[in-house]
């Protein structure tokens, strides 16, 4: 019964999706939805398979990849650095509080149109705005996991003649890790939404460029499909990488 239990409970997930496309299907095929405007499931299966078929995806996938590994790797990079540096300067920290509250605050959509005009319609504009979305997770994250990180072990450590290195070395760093992780984990949806937004304003390519061609010519498929390829490359990087890499580093917690 337990082994039922957890077999349903890992498949539940799946049987939800396969409900959704089921309604889906059923109402497009009875006439409760315009499949004009919402298309339908097959024909979406469709249009995929042949999109991988003939490789007119790759190009598209690629490119938008490049731009979402660029601009997460340096995002993460740049938040790991400043939230370290806030940490170790608190005043720092308390000068630049008010401008991460900002940047927080602001939805990345609304900053797409600027790194548009400041970078053009390149692959730079995507870049800086993925490194935007995810430089403010990893930041916040980050800064707050260390913060967090448990006094008495930082006081023992001292009594046993740890100087700040050392600290940083022994305590904060395999503390930080987990945090990096979580936040990478946070932030890697928000880098492809990011590219995508930024994509739909302005590119010649990339899947943005395929929802947006999809919008003009009034064909809900190629959105669907457009958006299916983004959700199913954060899907596998998540239970590929993400995911273990999180659960391989719990052991480095140490607060």
């Amino acid at each position: 019964m337990a082994r039922l239990r957890q077999v349903l409970g890992a498949a539940s997930p799946w049987l939800i999706l396969i409900m959704l496309l089921l309604a889906w299907q059923g109402a497009t095929d009875f006439g409760l939805a315009d499949p004009r405007y919402l298309s339908r499931p097959t024909t979406v299966a469709a249009l995929i398979w042949d999109w991988i078929r003939t490789g007119f995806i790759l190009r598209h996938v690629e490119v938008t990849v490049i731009e979402v590994v660029v601009g997460y790797t340096a995002g993460t990079l740049a938040g790991m650095a400043v939230a370290f540096g806030f940490f170790f300067f608190p005043r720092v920290a308390e000068l630049c509080d008010p401008m991460v509250v900002v940047l927080n605050a602001a939805p990345r959509a609304i900053l797409a149109p600027f790194a548009v005009l400041l970078f053009g319609i390149g692959l730079l504009s995507k870049m800086m705005l993925v490194l935007l979305a995810v430089f403010a997770i990893t930041l916040l994250n980050l800064y707050t996991g260390l913060k967090e990180v448990d006094r008495t072990i930082v006081d023992n450590a001292r009594v046993m003649g740890a100087n700040q290195r050392d600290l940083a070395r022994h305590v904060y760093i395999p503390a930080a890790l987990v945090w990096i992780v979580s936040a990478m984990r946070n932030s890697i949806g928000h880098a492809f939404t990011a590219a995508i937004v930024c994509e739909l304003l302005g590119a010649t390519e990339g899947l943005g460029w395929i929802v947006a061609a999809g919008q003009s010519a009034v064909k809900p498929d190629w959105i669907m499909a457009g958006l299916f390829f983004a959700a199913a490359i954060v899907v596998i990087v998540d239970f590929l990488v993400l995911a273990p890499l999180e659960r391989r580093g719990s052991h480095w917690r140490v607060f």
